[in-house]
């Protein structure tokens, strides 16, 4: 079995990352050599995204990269969003944001589709999933909302607050994941809501790193 790709590719991109925060923190610059590092740290950023990891441990490392890219990404002043690591060394990319969550899924798909790779996580709720009735709630308020014509603001509004706490819902089965990964990419998921702000990214991250960890 070959080897899962991530691991080289976290390597080479936190080795990128160290090398590029060494050199910008030193009294004398160096300015070519500092934009030289920058451009190597957006080639391994480009690289880590698209890297779909082939195992549950490096799906937990992809997520642990996902908030640290994150984290890393809004004390720039921005977030996973709006950062475009092609930008800088002129490569037509999406942002940090899409690439990651497109690794993510296809990734988790991945793996639900290998026999018994993800176990069922004990949920002290019940026996139902909880992703699952998360789902059921916003896809009812999703329909309601879609057939009044009416401008609510997003931030007082219950389609968009259950849609916030589906994406914060942590799956305890495979079933569960499958069903969180495709709601993710539906009409009523991301093909309604976009991905606006970090923390749809951060929260994504969040449930399925909690997923991956409890089946370790």
């Amino acid at each position: 079995m070959s080897p899962d790709p991530i691991f080289a590719a976290a390597e080479a991109w936190r080795k990128a990352r160290a090398d590029f925060v060494a050199t910008s923190e030193r009294e004398a610059i160096d300015d070519q050599r500092l934009i030289a590092l920058l451009n190597e740290e957006c080639r391994q950023s480009i690289k880590v995204l698209r890297t779909a990891p082939t195992t549950l441990p490096g799906l937990l490392l992809f997520c642990e990269m996902g908030a640290e890219m994150s984290r890393i990404s809004i004390e720039a002043g921005g977030g996973m969003g709006d950062w475009t690591p092609g930008g800088p060394i002129g490569v037509d990319a999406p942002t940090g944001e899409e690439m990651f969550i497109e690794a993510l899924v296809k990734a988790a798909r991945a793996l639900i589709a290998a026999p018994a790779s993800l176990p069922t996580v004990p949920y002290l709720g019940g026996s139902d999933d909880p992703a699952l009735a998360a789902i059921e709630k916003h896809r009812a308020l999703w329909l309601v909302a879609n057939s009044v014509t009416d401008d609510t603001d997003e931030a007082g509004d219950p389609e968009w607050q259950a849609f916030r706490e589906f994406l914060r819902t942590p799956p305890t089965s495979p079933n569960g994941l499958a069903a969180y990964l495709d709601y993710i990419e539906s009409d009523q998921g991301f093909g309604h809501h976009s991905l606006i702000d970090d923390s749809s990214a951060r929260a994504v991250i969040g449930c399925v790193r909690q997923y991956v960890g409890a089946t370790r």
